[in-house]
C-alpha cells in the first residue's frame, strides 16, 4: 500500500481491519501518517523550553480525526495541534518536556486515539534529562509573529553556578535565517553568566520556524547546551486555506470553494491564475482596496484523470512575490 492511498485501497483496508485477527494491522493505517514516533530531548537545562512536534499527515481520502491524546508521565505535557485533518492536511501532536518540574532522566509514552475514519491508537515515546547546573532565562527565544521581510531580535541569558572556570566557547546555528552574538557578562565567585542575542533575519520564509542555537562549552559531561528558537513568519498576504482540497470531482462536474485572502493593510487583487486547465476565479469586488477579500474558486476537470495537483498564484498591489498555494483534486475515470 502506498502512502498516498486511493479511496478504493482505503476501503479495502477498512474491510480488513473489521476482523479481530487483524488488530495489529488495524493500527498500522494510523501509524503510517506519522513522520516519527520517538523523540529524545537529550540533556537540557532546568527551565529551558523543550518542545517537539510529532508531525502527521492525512494521506487518505477520508477525514481523519484525533479523539484524544494522553501522556503517562507528568514530565511531558501534550496537546493536539489540529484535531480534524482533511485529505493531505498536516497536523501535529505537540509534546512539551516540563523542565521546571523535575531533575534527572524521565521518559513518557503518549497515546494518541483516533475515532475517524476508524478507531485506532498510536503510541509515541519521549525521553530526556534535566540538569540544574545551567539555567536559561527565558527558556527559549520566542519571536512570536513576525511579518515576512522584517528583522527581530531576542535575548537569552545563560547562567551556571558552582563552577567558576566554566566557559562557553561558541554559539552556532545551521539556520541561515538566524544570526547569533554571544558575550560573557558576569564571572564572580562561582557564578558565570552569558548573554546570547539571536536575530531573525529578513530573509526568513513565511511559515513556522522551529529551530535552535547550540552553545559549545568546556564542560566534559555537558559539551553542548541547546537554546530553542521559535517564530511564526507571516506573509504580507495570507491565504486561507493554505492548501485547497477540492475533493473527488467527476469529469464534466464543477465544484466550487472559496479562498479568504487577507493582509494587515488594504490591498487590491490584481490577478489569480492556476498552472493548469479547469480553474476559474470570481474576482468581483477585489479591485476595491480592503484588508480581506473572499474569492470563489471553481474547478471543472479537463482531460486529466487521477490525482490532480496544481499551483494557484495570487498577485496583489502590495508588491513582492506572488502568494501561492497548492490545489488538490481527484478525478476518477468516467
Amino acid at each position: 500500500m502506498t502512502r498516498r492511498a486511493t479511496g478504493a485501497v482505503f476501503s479495502l483496508l477498512l474491510a480488513l481491519i473489521s476482523f479481530p485477527g487483524e488488530w495489529g494491522f488495524s493500527q498500522e493505517w494510523a501509524r503510517r501518517m506519522f513522520e516519527t514516533t520517538e523523540h529524545d530531548f537529550g540533556t537540557v537545562a532546568w527551565g529551558a523550553k523543550a518542545e517537539f512536534r510529532f508531525v502527521l499527515r492525512n494521506i487518505y481520502l477520508e477525514d481523519v480525526r484525533i479523539a484524544s491524546v494522553h501522556s503517562n508521565c507528568s514530565c511531558t505535557s501534550v496537546r493536539i495541534e489540529k484535531p480534524l485533518l482533511k485529505t493531505y492536511e498536516q497536523g501535529a501532536i505537540v509534546a512539551t518536556f516540563n523542565t521546571r518540574a523535575f531533575l534527572g532522566t524521565k521518559s513518557a509514552t503518549i497515546t494518541v486515539k483516533f475515532d475517524l475514519p476508524y478507531p485506532a491508537q498510536v503510541q509515541l515515546h519521549t525521553r530526556g534529562t534535566v540538569r540544574s547546573e545551567i539555567s536559561l532565562e527565558p527558556g527559549s527565544a520566542e519571536f512570536g509573529t513576525v511579518t515576512k521581510g522584517t528583522t527581530a531580535e531576542r535575548t537569552v541569558r545563560i547562567a551556571r553556578n558552582g563552577n567558576p572556570s566554566w566557559q562557553v566557547y561558541s554559539a552556532s546555528t545551521e539556520n541561515p535565517h538566524l544570526a547569533v552574538v554571544l558575550r560573557e557578562i558576569k564571572r564572580h565567585g562561582g557564578a558565570v553568566e552569558y548573554e546570547l542575542k539571536i536575530t531573525l533575519r529578513d530573509s526568513a520564509p513565511a511559515g513556522p520556524l522551529h529551530d535552535h542555537v547550540v552553545l559549545t562549552t568546556n564542560d566534559r559531561q555537558w559539551r553542548q547546551v541547546v537554546v530553542p528558537v521559535e517564530a511564526m513568519v507571516e506573509a504580507p498576504v495570507a491565504v486561507n486555506p493554505s492548501s485547497l482540497f477540492l475533493g473527488t470531482v467527476k469529469p464534466g462536474e464543477t465544484i466550487t470553494r472559496q479562498l479568504v485572502i487577507r493582509a494587515n493593510q488594504p490591498f487590491r487583487i490584481l490577478r489569480i491564475e492556476a498552472d493548469g486547465e479547469g480553474f476559474s476565479f470570481d474576482l468581483t469586488g477585489t479591485d476595491t482596496p480592503k484588508k480581506l477579500h473572499i474569492v470563489r474558486v471553481s474547478f471543472t476537470p479537463g482531460s486529466d484523470v487521477g490525482r490532480i495537483l496544481r499551483t494557484i498564484r495570487i498577485e496583489t498591489d502590495l508588491g513582492g512575490e506572488a502568494s501561492t498555494l497548492a490545489a488538490h483534486a481527484v478525478v476518477p475515470k468516467s
